[in-house]
């Protein structure tokens, strides 16, 4: 849906809701759209009720509110990865496809938001910005990321000794991982992963030098 059909002019026509109204509503249209149910429908009125609340001098409020529904998602993701007993990358990969996906769709009706308001704080994040941050500090911070971690390096050393498994979903949570932050992808694979290669190749060499005595 092109942004060009929602004009000042047109949102003027259509009459004033009062902002609690408004709220209510852009708190129904998140829900759906992170329930898969997005649609132009559900862009539209994203993006009217946001527009309506920035012009009503409600950016911050409605910032707020974006940043704390935002947190519960990833709240959801972690209360739902914490209950898996089989391992994490696949679901890990499936619910952060589902998050982006919908981040995406939710940052899209929000536009008008980052281009008039957010960008003229100095501490604010663009509302997908936002969204990545959120997914980093909250599972960062968490047991659950340490799990992952071996998770991870279990994997590459399933790699190196040569058993064949699936990389799909390892590939796409090291994605996930770069994209979220370099901090995160730094301190859950590349510095461990690093560490344990080491610790790999020097047990290799004593023991090639041992078997040559």
């Amino acid at each position: 849906v092109s942004l060009l059909v929602f004009s000042e002019s047109a949102m003027a026509g259509r009459g004033r809701e009062k902002p609690e109204v408004l709220f209510a509503k852009l708190h129904t249209v998140w829900e759906r759209i992170f329930q898969q149910q997005g649609c132009d429908v559900l862009f539209e009125e994203l993006y009217r009720a946001s527009y309506m609340l920035c012009v009503d001098r409600q950016a911050e409020r409605l910032y707020e509110a974006v940043s704390q529904f935002l947190k519960e998602q990833v709240e959801a993701v972690v209360r739902s990865l914490a209950t898996e007993r089989a391992g994490y990358l696949q679901p890990l990969a499936v619910m952060w496809k589902r998050y982006r996906d919908s981040l995406s769709r939710m940052r899209g009706g929000l536009l008008y938001l980052d281009d008039q308001w957010v960008r003229t704080q100095r501490d604010c994040r663009p509302v997908y910005a936002l969204g990545l941050h959120h997914f980093e500090t909250l599972l960062l911070g968490d047991e659950l990321a340490r799990t992952l971690s071996q998770e991870l390096l279990d994997r590459v050393l399933a790699v190196r000794n040569g058993e064949i498994a699936d990389q799909t979903s390892f590939q796409q949570v090291l994605l996930m991982l770069r994209e979220v932050g370099v901090r995160f992808y730094t301190d859950l694979f590349e510095t461990p992963m690093l560490e344990d290669a080491r610790h790999s190749y020097r047990r290799m060499s004593q023991e090639m030098l041992g078997s040559c005595d």
